[in-house]
């Protein structure tokens, strides 16, 4: 009888761990919203306007990827902190998962305002 129940409870255990991780998932998915209703179109008429965001975290540390914004558009200080509950959460749902990962770190790739679109754009501009 005991060993009918071992399984039970390793299920029971392991439904609840995929719970977890799926609302930490669904929390970090919100927070990237967040920071990306704050952006909006992150317009822009010269380089010195556009900035890049550091956003997630990956699993040994430093950032999953970046997103372009324009200071004229979006308050640095607010986004900072957005990105920075975005990383939170990412961090929740890596440690909710146990996933690792590679210990690559990912260069900021800065941002430009980019002539054709006078949107913020990441990368270095091409002159």
């Amino acid at each position: 009888m005991a060993a009918r129940r071992i399984p039970a409870l390793a299920l029971l255990l392991l439904a609840g761990l995929v719970q977890a991780e799926d609302r930490a998932e669904d929390r970090a998915a919100a927070a990237r919203a967040a920071v990306e209703q704050a952006i909006g179109q992150p317009d822009c008429s010269q380089h010195a306007q556009c900035r890049s965001l550091a956003m997630g975290t990956r699993a040994c540390g430093g950032a999953e990827f970046y997103l372009a914004y324009s200071t004229q558009r979006s308050d640095p200080e607010r986004l900072e902190k957005l990105a920075a509950a975005h990383r939170a959460e990412r961090k929740a749902a890596h440690l909710a998962s146990g996933r690792m990962g590679t210990c690559q770190v990912l260069p900021d790739p800065g941002a430009h305002c980019a002539p054709a679109t006078r949107l913020c754009t990441l990368g270095l501009p091409v002159e």
